[in-house]
């Protein structure tokens, strides 16, 4: 059960890391994101311009507008959640059209040329593989990834797709969430 009402805060920081899952940002929402930020325009771009998981621009234009929407979601009951220790809670919200497109898809789903084109990279201080795909994967999920603080969420990160856990990172993570981490991401790749 939530806390009602969902009051949230979203740092600048954990924004300027989501801004990967949007293709582009209105100017307004730039502008404010440059003043308050510390981060060039070059590196805000460089996040608008990461390949993954993107929300449809109709869907939401930048990170407040999409925070918004699900907070009202949240608030009228239209989530599954997961609860961590920690006070970290993941909402899980399903919709009924498609909000974007997955940047991340089960090895069992590729083709036998797709299977070929497996390579291994490195992203953000993880080894995962990634697959050249033809194709988008829609997506009418969003997951958001909270940490409870306060009568509050903490927004970490939210991202459109199938839910995923954090990459693997045994220098951030306890035994139990690495070893449930590498256990998803050897099973899915990125497209």
């Amino acid at each position: 059960m939530i806390i009602k009402p969902f009051n949230y805060s979203f740092s600048i920081e954990n924004q300027l890391h989501v801004l990967s899952h949007f293709h582009h940002l209105d100017a307004h929402y730039k502008n404010t994101i440059q003043k308050y930020s510390t981060h060039s325009l070059d590196e805000i771009n460089a996040e608008l311009n990461r390949e993954g998981s993107k929300f449809n621009s109709n869907f939401a234009g930048n990170p407040l507008v999409l925070l918004t929407l699900l907070k009202s979601e949240i608030e009228d009951g239209n989530y599954r959640s997961i609860d961590h220790s920690g006070g970290k809670i993941d909402f899980i919200i399903q919709f009924d059209k498609a909000i974007g497109t997955s940047g991340i898809i089960k090895i069992d789903d590729l083709t036998e040329e797709e299977v070929r084109s497996l390579k291994m990279i490195k992203y953000r201080n993880a080894n995962i593989l990634k697959a050249t795909i033809n194709r988008t994967i829609p997506t009418k999920q969003v997951n958001l990834v909270t940490r409870l603080k306060n009568d509050s969420y903490e927004i970490i990160t939210v991202f459109p797709g199938i839910y995923a856990p954090s990459l693997p990172d045994k220098g951030k993570q306890s035994k139990d969430e690495y070893m449930e981490s590498r256990g998803f991401w050897d099973k899915y790749v990125f497209v």
